[in-house]
């Protein structure tokens, strides 16, 4: 299978990982794929185009044959553990690709409109604000007093998965407060660059901040 060439996880790893996890239909991992990474804006296909992808590589074999093929249960082969196994422990590339779309626009500013591309990155501020407030959100409710008094009755494997969810989460509480960060330092010196072209023009200014 294709590996990703930064420290991305592609669509047909992330299907392999699941399938490792437990044994499971195309139909149930497309369910889970959406459930368990929300934002990756994978194709809704990705579980039935990756799914027989994988078997023909001999990473999933169909172990029992459903009414239709997206009920057919795939498991894991020895091969398809290793391989996720190998994934699981390769080094990230460093650094990583960037091949970031406001980087590439920026580049290209001649030949764009300056006003579009501000817009551009105040919607997607907005954007990551929100994302934001939703991992700071699920982060407290996972941390809560309740999740707390549930997490002594677990076994002690348990509590290690419990453990690195939660670190998961605040993870991804950092990763969405950086990018609204990012954001608004661009958005400010586009503002800036826009006012000095136009003087005492409010034009260009934030309407929140």
């Amino acid at each position: 299978m294709q590996v990703p060439r930064t420290g991305e996880i592609s669509s047909s790893m992330a299907v392999l990982g699941l399938v490792v996890q437990r044994p499971d239909t195309i139909a149930g991992v497309a369910f889970r794929l959406s459930q368990t990474f929300p934002r990756a804006h994978w194709s809704p296909g990705a579980a039935h185009s990756n799914m027989p992808n994988l078997a023909k590589q001999g990473l999933l074999s169909v172990v029992s044959r459903g009414s239709e093929p997206t009920l057919d249960l795939y498991e894991a082969t020895a091969n398809g553990i290793a391989e996720f196994n190998k994934w699981m422990v390769r080094v990230i590339s460093l650094p990583p690709a960037l091949r970031d779309g406001l980087q590439a626009r920026l580049e290209f500013i001649d030949r764009g409109e300056p006003v579009a591309l501000l817009e551009m990155v105040r919607e997607a501020q907005r954007g990551c604000r929100l994302e934001y407030a939703e991992a700071h959100k699920r982060w407290k409710a996972f941390t809560n007093p309740g999740s707390h008094s549930e997490r002594e009755g677990l076994a002690s494997e348990q509590v290690l998965s419990h453990e690195l969810k939660g670190i998961q989460l605040m993870d991804e509480v950092m990763l969405w407060a950086a990018q609204a960060k990012r954001l608004t330092n661009l958005s400010e010196q586009l503002e800036g660059l826009l006012g000095k072209a136009v003087p005492g023009s409010t034009e260009y200014r934030s309407s929140y901040g």
